[in-house]
């Protein structure tokens, strides 16, 4: 009985194993590009999605200042 439970135990934890490096390569963080200052949070969204991107965003440590565009639709 012990052999069959440390057996399953094993193959469960080597197909987390395994599914973990499958997937492990697949996972990308979408480069942003930052276009320039940010006005209004509006106005940023509007001048990212008439470049083509998804998202646009003011970004910054303690004060936002860059316009920084994400998710490129094509």
């Amino acid at each position: 009985m012990n052999c069959k439970i440390g057996f399953m135990s094993f193959m469960v934890i080597i197909s987390i194993v395994f599914l973990f490096l499958l997937v492990s390569g697949k996972v990308e963080a979408e480069p942003q590009k930052c276009i320039g200052s940010c006005t209004s949070s509006s106005a940023c969204g509007n001048s990212c999605i008439k470049m083509g991107y998804k998202i646009g965003e003011c970004a910054g440590w303690k004060n936002p200042d860059k316009c920084c565009c994400m998710f490129r639709m094509y």
